[in-house]
């Protein structure tokens, strides 16, 4: 196991999540517990679609996109 992560997972890290960190609206660390991370990533989904969704108020893309984060 300490073979696969150094080997593959920390490469990938390296290469891939962490060049594009600093551009992440959310960053979960895995230090606090899953409901209270899956709650600041949903909080901050919502805050982006009322964004995104107040000029175009009546769109359908938007109107879906709400309904999925309240799904969530």
């Amino acid at each position: 196991m300490i073979e696969r992560f150094s080997g593959h997972v920390a490469p990938m890290f390296r290469r891939h999540v962490l060049p594009t960190i600093s551009l992440a609206n959310v960053v979960v660390q895995g230090t606090e517990d899953v409901v209270s991370s899956a709650e600041r990533v949903l909080g901050k989904v919502r805050e982006v679609l009322a964004e995104r969704s107040q000029p175009s108020r009546g769109s359908s893309a938007a109107q879906s996109l709400e309904t999925s984060a309240a799904v969530l």
